[in-house]
């Protein structure tokens, strides 16, 4: 069990997923217009491909802009 800080990141060039600070995923460099994330669906979360999470979420936030702090931290 415990806590664990998930980040997922996309930058200038980039798509980034940190666990607890440290980076453990990245995309290979590409123009921004590539990773366009939105595709006019509702944002599910917990959701699997055959199923649903099976635990607790808690404190969950979505950024719609650049946060000033590093995702190393985290943002209070």
């Amino acid at each position: 069990g415990g806590w664990r800080v998930i980040a997922a990141v996309r930058d200038d060039s980039r798509l980034r997923l940190y666990l607890n600070g440290r980076m453990i995923a990245w995309s290979a460099r590409a123009p921004l217009a590539q990773y366009d994330l939105d595709n006019g669906l509702p944002l599910k979360i917990g959701l699997c491909t055959h199923d649903y999470l099976n635990g607790l979420l808690s404190d969950v936030r979505v950024y719609g802009v650049r946060l000033r702090r590093s995702p190393n931290r985290c943002v209070g």
